[in-house]
């Protein structure tokens, strides 16, 4: 998730650690250094292979809400608010279940 918001606000110039609070609470108990995903079974039972890497996809979705966000309007910096929602709804999906 670290790294997706870092790409995230990349796109828009921003450094994400001054935009994002981490609260401890929402921490693995046995966090590990990297987690590194194989699509190799995808690929192979499949026949399915990714055409979008990770950080392009972040670069993806940061654009959609900046061209497809009529509500953010209001907001001082738009590029903000769009990148802090897209990581939003990024941490609802890779947060764990209670």
């Amino acid at each position: 998730v670290r790294d997706f918001a870092e790409a995230s606000f990349a796109q828009v110039g921003l450094d994400w650690t001054k935009y994002v609070k981490q609260e401890d609470k929402y921490r693995r108990p046995t966090e590990v250094d990297a987690l590194i995903g194989d699509p190799s079974k995808a690929k192979r039972e499949l026949n399915w292979q990714a055409k979008t890497q990770w950080k392009e996809l972040a670069e993806l979705m940061v654009k959609a809400d900046l061209d497809t966000s009529p509500g953010l309007a209001w907001f001082s910096d738009k590029r903000v608010a769009s990148t802090m929602s897209s990581i939003k709804v990024l941490e609802r999906r890779c947060s764990p279940s209670p």
